[in-house]
């Protein structure tokens, strides 16, 4: 089953849907997206934000990653909390990069209204001040749904130990 996922900015692009996996055909979006789909899921809707994002980490495009984050985005991880601002201008400046990021199983998404939360297990590769990575984390996304599309609110990671 196809459907088209409706950016203001970029038209519309296709998708497969099987269930409720997505896997995007064709470019994917440099933008968040307004997702404005018959019969999609917010859940649905998310996991294809979620995976476009990704997308946008892996090209190291510090302009699409931050279209997915809201103002306040905030990421919580084993040192404490790091802003929007902190992130995108490392992607930027090259102190960081991704290369690979690939989500493990399935994941988890709960809608609350206008709000959805993702977890799900991540391994990616990439560079951070130019020293090779490899990590295994665990996730935990909360998006919400705004006349702009969906955005991410808050992002948390810790290492998979088990």
């Amino acid at each position: 089953m196809h459907r088209s996922l409706i950016s203001p900015r970029l038209g519309s692009r296709r998708i497969a849907q099987d269930q409720d996996r997505i896997a995007f055909k064709g470019p994917i979006p440099m933008a968040r997206l307004l997702l404005r789909v018959n019969g999609m899921s917010a859940e649905t809707e998310v996991l294809a934000v979620s995976a476009a994002w990704d997308a946008a980490l892996v090209r190291n495009d510090a302009e699409a990653v931050a279209a997915f984050m809201a103002d306040e985005w905030v990421y919580v991880g084993p040192t404490g909390p790091t802003g929007k601002a902190a992130i995108v201008g490392w992607i930027a400046g090259g102190q960081l990069a991704h290369h690979t990021m690939e989500i493990v199983g399935e994941p988890r998404v709960a809608g609350h209204g206008d709000s959805a939360v993702v977890t799900a297990r991540k391994r990616s590769t990439g560079a951070w001040e130019g020293v090779a990575y490899a990590a295994d984390e665990w996730i935990s996304e909360v998006f919400v749904r705004t006349d702009g599309g969906w955005s991410c609110v808050l992002s948390h990671k810790c290492p998979v130990t088990a």
